[in-house]
């Protein structure tokens, strides 16, 4: 899948370039290969990905392409060129809030959905299907609002 980092927004594009250094740093300290876990680090999913939204079908279309485009490439990065697609793996996600509000658990797993589905883009996964999804953690980060997926192999 191609994409333009033209296109990213430019927080996405800082946190990108700060993994590709970090990358790099393991890279040349000869770091051991991938394990069983990995974690990624997404920005907020917008809010028209959400269940209760009521935005426009082509503003939730083209928030959902940028969304998954995201999680692809982060994905990519986090696997540093290998492709292992597991068949089977446990999804916790964190969400970093920037307030302290009321958030269902249902709407925050399912506006996850192109987030999987880029996971599946950049390699890691065979299908999302054998994907478990844990219930949610939420905390608040008034600093850096963001998404931690802790993608696990195999079943929990």
């Amino acid at each position: 899948m191609a994409y333009k980092s033209k296109d990213l927004p430019p927080h996405v594009r800082a946190m990108m370039r700060r993994e590709e250094q970090a990358r790099r740093q393991r890279a040349a300290a000869n770091a051991p290969p991938m394990g069983d876990v990995i974690t990624i680090t997404l920005p907020l999913p917008p809010k028209s990905l959400s269940p209760n939204s009521r935005s426009h079908w082509r503003v939730k279309a083209k928030d959902t392409r940028k969304s998954r485009q995201v999680a692809a490439c982060r994905t990519i990065c986090a696997l540093m060129g290998a492709r292992p697609e597991w068949d089977t793996a446990t999804l916790q996600a964190t969400f970093y809030h920037y307030q302290n509000r009321r958030r269902d658990d249902d709407n925050l797993i399912a506006s996850l959905k192109a987030y999987r589905d880029g996971l599946v883009d950049g390699g890691l996964l065979n299908d999302d299907v054998g994907v478990t999804t844990l219930p949610v953690v939420k905390h608040i980060d008034r600093d850096r609002p963001r998404c931690e997926l802790t993608i696990t192999k195999g079943k929990p």
